[in-house]
């Protein structure tokens, strides 16, 4: 568990997978990764040995009774670090991958056009109902419910997500789980932003841990929903989903999707981008329950 104080001072708990973990600075002597937690953040630096420095000091992880900073935990569990050639980083352990540069094939990309639902490409979600614009959340939510393979259609944005849509459906022999992975449009122009499609793709990669038992999947669920979120958008109670989960004898698999209309399906990829997606899609596709990566980007 990680746990920090609020501004009125009271403790807060979240489990460590609840955090955002992202690379800000690369370096040869090292590198700079943020930890956020609600509007929180904290900067640590990691050397080549592995050994983590904390700018701030603002999280405490809980292990049992005794307590111990962030840094002190990465350093005595250091993060696993993915490059976009596929090269695994564990500690000072360095493995390197079979990626071999392979280009990223587009074929699991489906355009989408957003325009068709008047959507504001620029706005990932509205804050408020008071916003009549419409986000990509949205135009989302309206495409999944057109989809009659759905038995449950699960929203789940906020601080530790699962992901931002969540959908269930059954085929004759297995129980598919997707999670959709929402992102705006922050560049002028399409395909033009490794940032457009560098956050997401994190967010997608982290999402696979939920799918190593369907006990995993159930209780991060239930406790997302105990905290108000995992709100049943179709398909009937949360718990009669919960029920029909555990009761299911058949096997379960993933599906993770990142929804980024920055993403132009039709337009040149630049290799920057087709990196950060092959790796991406290879990460998945190697993640055993998982069944596949596909991408909702623009036509």
């Amino acid at each position: 568990m990680i746990k920090y104080h609020d501004k009125d001072l009271n403790y807060k708990y979240y489990r460590l997978t609840d955090a955002v973990i992202t690379i800000k600075k690369c370096e040869k002597q090292k590198i700079t990764i943020e930890v956020s937690i609600d509007d929180l953040i904290e900067l640590l630096e990691c050397d080549l040995k592995a050994r983590y420095k904390s700018y701030g000091n603002i999280f405490t992880i809980c292990l049992g009774r005794e307590e111990i900073s962030l840094s002190s935990f990465f350093t005595e569990q250091p993060l696993i670090y993915k490059t976009v050639a596929d090269t695994t980083i564990m500690g000072i352990d360095v493995i390197e991958g079979d990626f071999e540069g392979k280009l990223f094939n587009d074929s699991i990309i489906e355009g989408i056009e957003w325009d068709n639902y008047k959507t504001v490409l620029d706005l990932e979600f509205r804050k408020d109902d008071k916003d009549t614009r419409i986000s990509i959340q949205d135009a989302l939510l309206k495409i999944l419910e057109t989809d009659t393979r759905f038995q449950y259609i699960i929203y789940d944005h906020g601080t530790g997500e699962m992901a931002d849509y969540i959908t269930i459906h059954e085929t004759n022999n297995e129980l598919v789980v997707e999670l959709y992975h929402v992102k705006k449009m922050s560049s002028a122009s399409y395909n033009n932003s490794v940032g457009d499609v560098y956050e997401v793709c994190g967010q997608a990669i982290k999402s696979v841990t939920w799918f190593v038992t369907k006990g995993k999947l159930i209780d991060k669920l239930t406790s997302r929903h105990n905290v108000g979120h995992c709100i049943v958008k179709k398909g009937g109670s949360f718990n009669d989903m919960i029920k029909e989960l555990k009761t299911s004898g058949k096997v379960l698999r993933g599906s993770i999707c990142i929804v980024q209309p920055g993403i132009k399906k039709s337009k040149t990829i630049p290799n920057k981008i087709q990196e950060v997606l092959a790796a991406t899609d290879s990460y998945v596709r190697k993640a055993g329950k998982v069944n596949k990566l596909r991408i909702m980007g623009s036509v």
